[in-house]
């Protein structure tokens, strides 16, 4: 049985998923060259130099299963992070948190199963037992951090809509400028760099 290879973009592409991340215009080119700069930076060899993607007719090179996973789950997460649109993955701070949290909630979901399967009897025991467990209070670190990130969310969304789908477009660019290691910048790129640096591009005010 033939090993999985991927290519490039089929690594670009599970990325995107793994991390909810939306493929706007900027955003697979510039998820391909991290890419190709990694596998270039640790000497990833590919498993074969001819394949076809399933999302291209063109013929690539395709890096190993333990590869493709190692670009996703490991050195992609941190750049993944910052597009992603999902708050839970955003609140991780590392690769080894995420897998933290996978774990779990895997056993979230053993016990969740393990108290379906008690009589009504035991299942009330173990409400009770529930019931003695410490909870948050006002003056938790926790709760006032959420307390203030909720605050904020209300306040911003009173006024102002966010235009996320721009935001990662430019910043996808901007990572793309300062990544090819150019010594100066023309007026457009430039345009660009102070359009992404100004927070007013990115907000819609309400009516």
């Amino acid at each position: 049985m033939n090993e999985e290879q991927y290519t490039v973009l089929e690594i670009a592409k599970e990325a995107l998923k793994k991390y909810k991340v939306d493929e706007t215009e900027g955003t697979l080119p510039a998820l391909k060259k991290k890419i190709e700069r990694i596998i270039k930076k640790y000497n990833y060899e590919p498993a074969s130099e001819q394949k076809k993607s399933v999302y291209s007719k063109r013929i690539a090179k395709a890096y190993s299963l333990e590869v493709k996973n190692r670009i996703v789950d490991d050195l992609l997460f941190d750049y993944m992070i910052i597009l992603s649109k999902d708050e839970l993955l955003k609140e991780i701070e590392n690769s080894n948190h995420y897998k933290s949290a996978v774990n779990s909630n895997d056993r979230i979901e053993h016990e969740f199963s393990k108290f379906l399967n008690k009589t009504p009897e035991e299942q009330n025991v173990m409400i009770e037992n529930q019931k003695s467990v410490t909870c948050f209070n006002e003056n938790h670190p926790f709760i006032r951090e959420k307390k203030m990130e909720v605050m904020l969310e209300a306040l911003f969304s009173k006024y102002y809509t966010l235009k996320i789908d721009e935001l990662i477009d430019d910043a996808n660019k901007i990572n793309s400028l300062i990544n090819d290691n150019q010594s100066f910048f023309d007026g457009a790129e430039l345009r660009e760099i102070a359009r992404f640096n100004n927070w007013e591009s990115y907000v819609e005010e309400r009516e």
